[in-house]
């Protein structure tokens, strides 16, 4: 979950947002937008929904502090346009 998005009033939102950590478990980057369940059956559906209350339990990340200090983006490691073709 992160804070730090707007309203049209100027409130804070929270949502829930994709996040991507390093391999030391820093966050490097999280979605723009807020994101909701979604599956192709209703078990899918079902467990979105499951991951999504979990993710209840993590800490509230700031929009504004992503990335967090010492985050390592690993796409800032690719060295040749072959690798990138894995992350697409």
């Amino acid at each position: 979950m992160a804070e730090g998005t707007k309203n049209e009033y100027h409130e804070d939102l929270y949502g829930i947002h994709e996040a991507y950590y390093d391999e030391n478990g820093k966050v490097f980057a999280i979605t723009e937008e807020s994101t909701g369940p979604s599956g192709n059956t209703l078990e899918e559906l079902k467990q979105s929904l499951e991951w999504m209350e979990k993710s209840l339990e993590h800490p509230i990340l700031d929009y504004d502090k992503i990335p967090e200090e010492g985050a390592i983006n690993p796409l800032d490691k690719i060295e040749n346009e072959d690798e990138l073709e894995t992350w697409e």
